[in-house]
C-alpha cells in the first residue's frame, strides 16, 4: 500500500469542527497560546488538506457578543470560504462537552448517558467513547 492511501481526499468525507483548529489553547492553566483564528481561514485550509466537510459550535463563526454587522460580515466570509472550496457544512447533530462553560448544544453526538442507550451488558453503545 502506498502513502497517497493514507492521504486524507474529499471522498472520504472527513467533516472536522472549526474548533479543533481555531481552538486557542485556552485552558485552566493559563492564556491563549496562539491567535484566534477566522472560520474563514480554517474552511480554507481544511479545504487544502483534503477535509470533505466542517462543522461548528457555539462561537466558532463569530465571537458571543458581536454586532449585527460584524457577525453579519463573518457570515458572508464563511459562507465564502465553502463555495470557494467546495467544503460542506456538516448539519449532523453534534454533541459538546464543557468543563468550564455553558454549552449551546444538546444533541448528543453517539448514544447518551441514559440507561436506555446501554446495551443489556450495561456498557454504552459506544465503546471507548465514554
Amino acid at each position: 500500500m502506498t502513502a497517497d492511501a493514507y492521504t486524507p481526499v474529499p471522498a472520504d468525507k472527513f467533516s472536522f469542527g472549526i474548533w479543533t483548529v481555531g481552538w486557542q489553547g485556552v485552558d485552566v492553566f493559563g492564556p491563549a497560546v496562539r491567535p484566534p483564528m477566522r472560520a474563514d481561514r480554517a474552511v480554507r485550509k481544511l479545504a487544502e488538506l483534503g477535509a470533505y466537510g466542517v462543522n461548528f459550535h457555539d462561537n466558532d463563526v463569530f465571537d458571543f457578543g458581536a454586532g449585527p454587522g460584524e457577525r453579519d460580515a463573518r457570515i458572508a466570509d464563511f459562507k465564502r470560504a465553502l463555495v470557494g472550496t467546495g467544503l460542506v457544512e456538516n448539519t449532523a447533530p453534534t454533541g459538546s462537552t464543557s468543563t468550564t462553560t455553558t454549552c449551546s448544544t444538546s444533541a448528543p453526538a453517539r448514544g447518551s448517558g441514559t440507561r436506555g442507550s446501554r446495551t443489556s451488558s450495561g456498557r454504552s453503545s459506544a465503546p471507548g467513547w465514554w
